[in-house]
């Protein structure tokens, strides 16, 4: 362990406003229901219950004792064993999603769902599709997808930015993973994802999970069969015209390992299908516009910033080094929201955690967005306060937006990138305020992404640089503190 990390972490147990748990510590089973009932809670509202657990039962809590059936865990010392100790600790319990069993696997056997040597190859093969030499070519097309949106918004207007940042980042995965730009299959793919989505998190096909006639899977299978035709119209297609990869489909299918391994056809879709989960930026970009919106003062800062910098103009890679002022609101807010909520762990063997004594396989949960709001770490952690970043340099498990370790996302920095061009462009064409009275609330339901949920609805004003902060409701007042 880390000298360093471990002087900070007796400084988290000893003057952290909660104490340090007792061993065992954690919600009581229910009557009856046991920790079903507790299980239930955490998959209903993920938020609400880590955050009530961290409060009531400090740093370290379980379900059950003896041994216990899941750990929550939020100080930097065990998000480092759980990220670092690979062997020991898997991202996967152990369930395979062989695209073999079902057409469902196909979209589900990503390397988010692998481990060990398969992870290893699987992230070498995906390397050359995230290399640093893509990046101009992911700024013209973010810029270009953009410009596109934006045109067609009007002073005056209220948009609904949920529903225009989904739209818009969907398009420019579309560009830049698998190349694609012709509107009725952006449109069409667009529409066959939300159902893929709306269909999983439905009720119809958890609890009848069967392909017959009427049924919503049957339904979910026939979207999902559409959209791997398309996927493989593409892939054929590039394989046709040969050449240059110019996507990150492209750069996939001519990888190879050391020993001359490739990705077969379903890894290519599911990979694609994987980076293509515009959901995790989408929420940051939303996420940050609301935090600028309702900060006046960040709000004509970012502006100010700018215009001095860009003169109106999209920005390109280099300017992007030359606006420190977005960089930290950017980091400030995937502080605060996070785009994965928590992450679970589980142990490839019988080991001890804390005063735990784990049986093979439980689960471990960490979270970034508890560990980010511990106050021995940040001040004033629920508050919105980009000028932090001004002199704090967290290490990298105390602020983890995009993972840390082996497992860390490899998107991070495209996943930047895209929200800070887009931050750029439209806060220089418009000056968004939220609707008085908007709700803002997050997912509920079993999400590990911290996503808004339903409209978020902005007027769209010239920027007259009347800046202002909008009175909202809804359950983000719990997560962020405003005033």
């Amino acid at each position: 362990m880390d000298t360093h990390l471990e002087k900070r972490f007796s400084s988290y147990v000893s003057t952290d406003a909660v104490c340090a748990p007792a061993s065992y510590a954690g919600p009581a089973p229910a009557p009856l229901l046991g920790y079903r009932f507790q299980r239930s809670r955490f998959w209903h509202d993920p938020v609400a219950f880590l955050d009530a657990t961290y409060k009531k039962y400090g740093l370290m809590s379980s379900l059950g004792s003896d041994p216990p059936e899941w750990i929550f865990t939020f100080s930097p010392q065990f998000n480092q064993k759980l990220t670092e100790e690979i062997d020991l600790f898997h991202w996967t319990s152990g369930k395979r999603w062989a695209a073999t069993d079902s057409i469902l696997g196909i979209l589900r056997s990503s390397i988010s769902n692998t481990d060990g040597d398969e992870y290893r190859r699987r992230r070498i093969l995906m390397t050359p599709a995230f290399h640093g030499n893509w990046l101009s070519g992911w700024r013209d097309a973010m810029v270009e997808q953009t410009e596109q949106a934006v045109a067609r918004w009007q002073a005056g207007e209220v948009k609904d930015v949920h529903e225009e940042f989904n739209k818009l980042v969907h398009s420019i995965s579309m560009k830049t993973v698998i190349g694609v730009d012709d509107p009725q299959v952006v449109s069409r793919f667009y529409d066959l994802v939300q159902k893929i989505y709306a269909t999983t998190l439905g009720l119809g096909t958890a609890l009848f999970p069967y392909d017959l006639p009427g049924t919503p899977y049957r339904r979910m299978i026939r979207t999902v069969t559409e959209l791997l035709d398309i996927f493989r119209r593409v892939i054929a297609d590039k394989r046709a015209r040969g050449g240059a990869p110019t996507d990150m489909l492209g750069a996939m299918m001519l990888a190879t390992t050391p020993d001359g391994a490739t990705l077969t056809d379903t890894e290519l879709i599911s990979e694609s299908f994987n980076i293509m989960g515009h959901e995790t930026t989408m929420a940051a970009l939303i996420w940050t516009l609301i935090f600028i919106v309702q900060h006046p003062e960040v709000n004509a800062g970012v502006v100010d910033e700018l215009k001095s910098v860009l003169r109106g103009g999209a920005p390109t890679i280099q300017d992007l080094t030359k606006l420190p002022l977005l960089d930290r609101v950017v980091k400030e807010s995937l502080r605060l929201m996070p785009p994965q909520l928590f992450t679970r762990r589980f142990n490839t063997a019988p080991c001890s955690l804390g005063p735990y004594n784990l049986r093979k396989g439980a689960m471990i949960v960490y979270s970034s967005y508890i560990t980010h709001r511990l106050p021995t770490i940040y001040s004033e952690p629920q508050r919105f306060r980009p000028e932090r970043w001004e002199t704090i340099k967290p290490n990298l498990y105390e602020y983890f937006p995009f993972g840390a370790g082996v497992h860390s996302c490899i998107g991070r920095t495209f996943a930047t990138t895209e929200i800070k061009i887009i931050l750029a462009i439209v806060l220089q064409r418009f000056r968004p305020e939220l609707v008085d009275g908007a709700r803002i609330d997050r997912m509920p339901r079993a999400m590990l992404l911290l996503r808004p949920n339903g409209a978020i609805p902005m007027k769209l004003s010239a920027p007259d640089r009347q800046f202002r902060a909008s009175r909202i409701t809804g359950n983000l007042l719990e997560m962020v503190d405003f005033t």
